[in-house]
């Protein structure tokens, strides 16, 4: 029950910090992707240190742990898409140790492959073409199951990745997290395309990015963070010079500064 309350009480902080997590996990995805698609392979070690072992996790499954701990004890219809979206980042994990488990064994018996099948290794009561075919059995099941497996990543970043934009316009009034989306423009607009988060803004708000920009003003503010407000601040102010809350809100700034 503490543990519960001590989430709540942290919820803004623990979100954005998940969905930084989330960003990058799909970048570093992206990359083993087109290595795959280019080379036709994965190399185990980067699989490894993605997704780690129970004694030293990697990013994809602190990832997991830390979506169950954010998500899962608090499921009801009000909260319906963060707890889908912590099911899909589950399944991804679970994915991603499969294919995992399935590269380690192609390099593995592509490594010794060779040396096990080579006739002076092998007993004289061993049938060296059958043991062959069982060889490239083995083989073509594991490289049939990494094909379906990374199909199958593919297709979960993309609901998760759409969910994850549901998550958000259900937080959209969080300034932590608004804020966050602003400073990792360049990290959005990299998995969901050029110009991804300002188009995100113009849909979500009423006044579209103007708004975006004067939430994470004044959460810089009310942080203390001045020159970061005004950073953002001008921003939106190059885009609607006369805006008045805006102009009241840089002003108020301007005075803080001011008296320090």
């Amino acid at each position: 029950m503490k543990e519960k309350k001590w989430i709540e009480e942290r919820k803004s902080v623990l979100l954005k910090d998940l969905i930084q997590q989330v960003l990058l996990t799909k970048v570093f995805f992206n990359d083993l992707f087109d290595h795959y698609k280019n080379s036709g392979h994965f190399v185990f070690k980067d699989l490894d240190l993605w997704i780690g072992t129970e004694n030293n996790k990697g990013s994809l499954w602190n990832l997991k742990d830390g979506s169950h701990a954010l998500f899962r004890e608090n499921i009801s219809k009000q909260r319906f898409y963060e707890n889908i979206f912590d099911w899909t980042l589950g399944s991804i994990f679970h994915e991603g140790m499969k294919l995992k488990e399935d590269v380690y064994i192609l390099e593995v018996y592509k490594k010794w492959g060779n040396v096990f099948t080579e006739s002076k290794n092998i007993p004289d009561d061993v049938n060296l073409a059958e043991l062959c075919e069982e060889y490239k059995t083995i083989i073509k099941r594991t490289q049939e199951s990494i094909a379906q497996e990374i199909d199958s990543l593919q297709y979960l970043f993309s609901k998760a990745m759409d969910q994850l934009q549901k998550v958000i316009i259900q937080n959209k009034n969080d300034g932590l997290l608004i804020r966050f989306l602003v400073e990792a423009e360049d990290q959005f607009d990299r998995v969901y395309g050029e110009g991804s988060l300002k188009s995100f803004f113009e849909n979500i708000y009423d006044g579209g990015v103007i708004d975006a920009y004067l939430k994470v003003g004044k959460n810089y503010r009310e942080g203390g963070w001045y020159h970061e407000a005004l950073w953002v601040l001008n921003k939106a102010l190059s885009l609607s010079p006369q805006n008045k809350e805006i102009k009241k809100e840089y002003e108020l700034i301007q005075k803080k500064l001011g008296s320090e």
